[in-house]
């Protein structure tokens, strides 16, 4: 599954069948599925679809839920905004067959607030890597 942001699924097929994915077929089989996040939603009301998304796919054979979503960006304000989902995602997963990859974009930060961002982000995740830096973390 791929989160999209409100209004942009069709940009996100579309980029992602650019990239080499095989949005149209993997749609078609059930093996993709690309969602608009309602960001409106209260966090632990705003993951409930998704465990109902991973109980349906789990009864249809399917072994575990790979999630992606779009990236967020350099803003603390941002990554602030985004944490209070991350927590309600990591609360209502846990122990769960679920792969989620959460790209954080903090490159253009200074270094020590890229490290505090990374800090916070580390809080609500299993595993952090930093792309480009020698900071590798595990919470």
């Amino acid at each position: 599954m791929h989160g999209s942001l409100p209004g942009q699924a069709d940009v996100d097929r579309e980029n992602l069948t650019e990239a080499g994915l095989d949005v149209v077929g993997l749609t078609a089989k059930g093996q993709l599925e690309i969602m608009e996040l309602n960001l409106t939603l209260a966090p632990d009301r705003w993951v409930r679809p998704w465990s109902l998304r991973l109980d349906q796919r789990m009864a249809e054979g399917f072994d575990a839920l790979w999630f992606a979503r779009f990236p967020v960006d350099a803003n603390e304000g941002e990554i602030a905004d985004v944490l209070p989902f991350e927590e309600a995602w990591l609360r209502c997963f846990a122990g769960r067959r679920v792969v989620t990859l959460c790209p954080y974009i903090v490159g253009d930060m200074a270094a020590d607030m890229r490290r505090a961002q990374l800090d916070d982000i580390s809080s609500v995740h299993d595993r952090v890597v930093a792309v480009g830096a020698a900071v590798s973390s595990r919470h």
